[in-house]
């Protein structure tokens, strides 16, 4: 796995990351490094961001959940939309709600995607203060309004706005630290 500053990764390192910043709700994505795109024989476009959406250990199985944005051209491997190893394991296919669609997400092993991709860029958002809409569906047509009016208030005149936008993380350039049995 190439890291950036200079930090280096074993591959169980690598997975106990991935299930840390999975806890923590961060926005991952993964690459292959390319000058430029490229389609490999393996479904796979190299010199192209996926998205992690999910990193599940299925008893023996590593599994990790990769969407391309694009919504096509999916990994083409064991465990890809289709592949037999869905009907010999049904119980990591009820566990990790495996669907056979071609709509950019598939599902891989660790080992696998560990072989293949050699980047990986994760954005550790705060989870602790979202903004949405809510829509306070109890209140009937006027939840919207109802919704929208709560959120500026509190936005503007309670003074959540800028802190919570900005505040919420100090920034910081270091990776979580990987201790324990359990990532603590």
């Amino acid at each position: 796995m190439k890291v950036r500053r200079g930090e280096s990764y074993d591959d169980e390192k690598v997975w106990k990351l991935l299930e840390i910043y999975m806890k923590r709700q961060a926005l991952m994505s993964c690459a292959v490094s390319n000058d430029g795109e490229a389609k490999r024989s393996d479904g796979i476009v190299a010199g192209h961001a996926y998205s992690i959406l999910h990193a599940e250990k299925v008893g023996n199985y590593r599994m990790l959940q990769l969407r391309n944005p694009w919504g096509s051209f999916e990994w083409k491997g064991a465990w890809s939309d289709g592949d037999t190893k869905w009907k010999q394991h049904k119980d990591v296919a009820r566990k990790l709600k495996y669907e056979d669609r071609d709509d950019g997400c598939f599902w891989m092993e660790f080992d696998d995607w560990d072989k293949i991709f050699d980047s990986i860029d994760i954005c550790d958002r705060s989870a602790n203060h979202d903004l949405a809409l809510n829509v306070n569906e109890e209140e009937g047509n006027c939840g919207v309004v109802t919704g929208w009016w709560y959120g500026c208030c509190s936005f503007w005149c309670l003074c959540n706005g800028c802190w919570t936008l900005y505040c919420t993380n100090k920034t910081s350039d270091e990776t979580a630290a990987v201790g324990g049995c359990c990532g603590c």
